[in-house]
């Protein structure tokens, strides 16, 4: 990939370049190297040498140098570009020598539970111990491993490859990477990297088969109760003995679902429209007999990560008030309730007036003009980032691209007699009926989203959704287009008109603004504050459910590992 290009082109296939293929039906493991070898040559010249390059908007020839910048790969690859081990106690290839590690007696893996080393040092979940290992987490986040630190361990090392390569006993290292022949390699910050899309495809596999409970592929299996009970933690997940040691009996955990709950939850994945070009149709990939969820791709993996599984995104503001709105808003008479009424209906034809006086920019006059009364209309429109498409449009179609929503700067009132109204950020939500373009007679266009818009709610879960039959503002439908963002709707599976609201981001729209002006603390700002609680959800008496106590328990023989 060419780093010089902006980000929107960079990605684009167009701008690929396949430096190498590797044929065969095994990956070459450390064997790799030999296939690098040329591709590391030209990367030797491209940076010592450089290559005389033309330069079509100049007109001229110059030498061009480069550098290869990291690798990104998925898990399995790490080890080979990088020779860093990736299984065993120091499998975490951040945490390096720092890695956290322990065995799991009952179910013969590595366990990593050190991640909250990486939170900011006054993060709540820090002293979280009941949601976490049962120990709170004070310790620094390990530094990263240097390239000369690295040489340092390897400098002795010889590679061997083929089928004569020796075993090599450097600790975690396996070999040393060919990279290092780079002259700068080993001042690089990040040489490796790993592929979020491939990690978010696995942890999407492992929530769906624990939640279906697919024999062999769950995480909450006998095996892991036993491994809850030697660390001491969750003890009302823990197995207990009974009839003489042979059987063994555990609690249903509190995601477990019966087979109605995984049909009507498997129903949901099956009916979901979204938006165009997130994902491909998820729907195939759902089959409501055996109630299993198979065939995705990782992209569909990050998809239903981060919307359908309800993770929450943050949504986009947007406030920018038209000429002369704060002056004929102050102008206003009476009480709060009056002014705001007065201010919707009078403001059209006193700003008409108003942007004929002298001192009054052209384009303000040539609105307040208003439109001409023939405008068009489209099925589809295309604007942030976004592809619109009208209800009517829409119905004929497997996906949904017809939500949008708006958080706009509002003044509450809690009635008529209210003389304290609140002004603040509100969202809303709606669908759309008909896109308008108006013409200002050449001088500049508008377009206009015509919507039906719906009450908002939020359920116990903090999760906000609408009812279709529930509509309000039905005498206010308008909205400019390049005020509102995209979102999608999930219908309840047990109420036809209620809505789940799912906000999207758009799709090649990158922010390049000053990074400056990010506060560092306002990723945290909605994190739990509880730190006795964390992110799990309290009963009544402020303990956490961990088990489902309106299903049977499990019961196990053990002397078999089968179900009774």
């Amino acid at each position: 990939m060419t780093y010089n290009l902006p980000p929107w082109m960079c990605m684009k296939q167009e701008y690929f370049m396949l430096s190498l293929l590797i044929p065969g039906p095994k990956s070459p493991g450390n064997d790799i190297d030999v296939y690098l070898q040329p591709l590391i040559e030209e990367l030797k010249e491209l940076w010592e040498l450089g290559v005389e390059t033309y330069d079509a908007a100049r007109n001229k020839t110059f030498q061009m140098h480069a550098a290869l910048l990291w690798t990104i790969s998925d898990f399995s690859a790490y080890v080979m570009l990088s020779g860093w081990n990736t299984k065993g106690k120091l499998a975490c290839p951040s945490c390096n020598y720092g890695t956290c590690s322990s065995y799991l007696t009952h179910s013969r893996k590595m366990c990593y539970m050190g991640h909250r080393v990486f939170l900011p040092e006054e993060h709540p979940w820090r002293t979280n111990k009941r949601s976490f290992n049962g120990k709170e987490e004070h310790r620094k986040a390990p530094p990263l491993l240097e390239g000369m630190e690295v040489l340092s361990h390897l400098d002795s090392m010889e590679n061997s490859f083929g089928k004569t390569k020796k075993k090599v006993n450097e600790g975690p290292w396996r070999k040393r990477s060919i990279f290092f022949y780079l002259f700068y390699w080993k001042y690089n910050t990040s040489r490796h990297n790993l592929d979020v899309m491939h990690i978010e495809k696995n942890i999407v596999d492992s929530i769906l088969r624990t939640l279906l409970d697919i024999s062999g592929k769950t995480k909450d299996h006998l095996n892991a109760r036993y491994d809850l009970q030697e660390i001491g933690i969750r003890k009302n997940l823990h197995p207990k003995e009974i009839r003489g040691h042979r059987k063994v009996k555990f609690a249903k955990a509190c995601f477990s679902m019966i087979k109605v709950e995984k049909s009507i939850f498997c129903d949901v994945l099956k009916k979901a429209k979204l938006p165009d070009g997130v994902a491909s149709n998820i729907s195939r990939c759902v089959n409501l007999a055996e109630r299993k969820v198979f065939g995705y791709k990782t992209h569909d993996a990050h998809f239903m990560l981060h919307y359908l599984l309800q993770i929450p995104i943050k949504s986009f503001t947007y406030e920018n008030p038209n000429f002369g709105f704060r002056e004929h808003e102050a102008d206003q008479q009476g009480t709060s309730w009056v002014k705001a009424m007065n201010h919707s209906i009078t403001f059209s034809s006193w700003f008409k007036a108003r942007a004929m006086r002298q001192n009054v920019p052209n384009c303000i006059k040539k609105l307040s003009r208003g439109p001409n009364k023939i405008a068009k209309r489209y099925s589809g429109y295309f604007i942030n980032g976004y592809r619109f498409h009208t209800r009517q449009r829409e119905a004929r179609r497997k996906t949904q691209n017809s939500g949008v929503t708006l958080v706009a700067l509002t003044t509450s009132f809690a009635s008529a007699k209210d003389p304290n109204p609140i002004r603040a950020k509100v969202s809303y939500y709606g669908r759309i009926n008909n896109i308008i373009e108006l013409d200002y007679f050449g001088n500049f266009k508008v377009v206009l989203f015509i919507c039906d818009w719906y009450e908002t709610q939020e359920d116990g879960y903090g999760s906000s959704y609408v009812q279709f039959n529930r509509k309000c503002y039905q005498e206010k439908p308008f909205v400019l287009a390049c005020q509102v963002h995209q979102c999608f709707y999930v219908q309840d599976p047990f109420d036809q008109n209620k809505h789940y609201v799912m906000k999207s981001i758009p799709r090649d729209l990158f922010n390049i603004g000053d990074e400056a002006d990010v506060d560092p603390q306002a990723i945290y700002e909605k994190e739990p504050s509880d730190q006795s609680m964390g992110p799990s959800i309290p009963n009544d008496n402020g303990e956490i459910d961990l088990i489902r106590g309106d299903l049977h328990e499990v019961v196990i023989d053990a002397s078999k590992g089968g179900l009774l």
